[in-house]
């Protein structure tokens, strides 16, 4: 059994290094889809480091989020772990130690035979925290993410929404409905095991994200899904304990 990292990206130079970081110790491979133009300061990066963190690329234009999503799963032999991150995420240093050992060696045959005969996913859950305003503060209570560390078996595939995707084993097409999710046989990782978003700390990406708001490609955000405020006031942030991050 192999666990296989799983990376979209497109023009997040130099901050896919975070990411990347943060997966390849807890990886045999890292497989990529790289979605932008070919001559760019992030797809010479890729290339000159994919030794180094043991990175399979491939270039594929962007259609959809799912799209890339069911691309790599494609690349990735069955009966193995996928550990899936997106380029301004990134994992804590707790769950890169110990993921590796916790998935190889910890898991009980029962968790994968309860999955199996309910023809649902086995993920393991970890909280999603969205950092705002610096690297210390995010906004709200955390999500616990389902989608993001999964045993990948024949039939498992990418449905739902063409943003917010979820594996599944039923045949699709599903429908995505708000509040809907897939469901999963998830086991609960420590609480020091976390996702970090990047994403509202940078700038161009806020910029950009207001040029695709109510887009459903682009998860179909409103204004204030991308802002501090809610309503006019400022959002009230909590510390990320050090920890977590």
């Amino acid at each position: 059994m192999r666990i296989y990292g799983h990376l979209t990206c497109h023009n997040e130079y130099p901050d896919v290094l975070r990411a990347i970081e943060s997966l390849a110790p807890a990886c045999d491979e890292i497989l990529v889809t790289y979605t932008g133009e070919l001559e760019t300061e992030l797809r010479a990066f890729l290339e000159e480091r994919k030794y180094i963190y043991h990175l399979q690329i491939f270039d594929c234009p962007f259609t959809t989020l799912k799209d890339q999503r069911q691309f790599l799963l494609e690349q990735t032999p069955v009966d193995n772990w996928v550990i899936s991150i997106d380029a301004d995420e990134k994992y804590s240093q707790a769950f890169t130690n110990d993921i590796r050992k916790c998935l190889l060696e910890k898991l009980s045959g029962k968790h994968y035979d309860t999955a199996r005969n309910a023809n649902i996913p086995l993920v393991i859950s970890i909280p999603h925290y969205n950092l705002i305003n610096d690297l210390v503060h995010y906004d709200g209570d955390p999500v616990y993410h389902s989608q993001k560390v999964f045993y990948y078996e024949k039939g498992l595939h990418w449905d739902f929404d063409d943003y917010f995707t979820h594996i599944t084993y039923l045949p699709a097409p599903q429908i995505f409905k708000e509040g809907d999710d897939t469901t999963v046989y998830s086991i609960i990782g420590p609480s020091d095991w976390t996702l970090v978003h990047y994403a509202r700390l940078n700038p161009k990406r806020l910029e950009w994200r207001r040029t695709h708001l109510n887009d459903p490609k682009f998860g179909n955000y409103n204004e204030e899904s991308w802002s501090n405020l809610r309503n006019g006031v400022p959002i009230e942030s909590k510390v990320l304990p050090k920890e977590k991050r």
